[in-house]
């Protein structure tokens, strides 16, 4: 193991941070002939932590196999799901508002129009 542990320092490679299962590998049998070990990984290195410094490795239970799927997540981006729109009465104080609303909602829009607005 200690050589293992070399060849990824001289690679200069660490694990990302992750979540999930501990032990990735499991010899499927219960009590005393249980056996758990963490055998997968998933490593970075420097410029991987720069470009990607919010990804994340998601261990999942393994499911029919004996090793447990990961799936990377390689930024902090989350669903934003069904949220309300918010309108600030502020807003039309603005002398351009009037405007800006127009030359928007003239404009073709890919998805949501409204995210062209915002």
């Amino acid at each position: 193991m200690s050589e293992f542990n070399e060849c990824l320092k001289s690679m200069e490679v660490d694990d990302i941070r992750s979540v999930g299962r501990f032990f990735t590998w499991s010899n499927k049998r219960v009590g005393n002939f249980a056996v758990n070990k963490k055998l997968d990984r998933v490593l970075g290195n420097w410029e991987w932590h720069n470009h990607f410094n919010h990804s994340l490795a998601h261990f999942h239970n393994p499911g029919v196999s004996d090793h447990s799927p990961v799936f990377v997540s390689l930024s902090d981006f989350r669903s934003s799901g069904n949220k309300p729109f918010k309108f600030l009465n502020l807003w039309v104080k603005d002398d351009r508002f009037l405007d800006i609303v127009r030359r928007v909602w003239d404009q073709m829009a890919i998805g949501n129009p409204l995210e062209a607005v915002l």
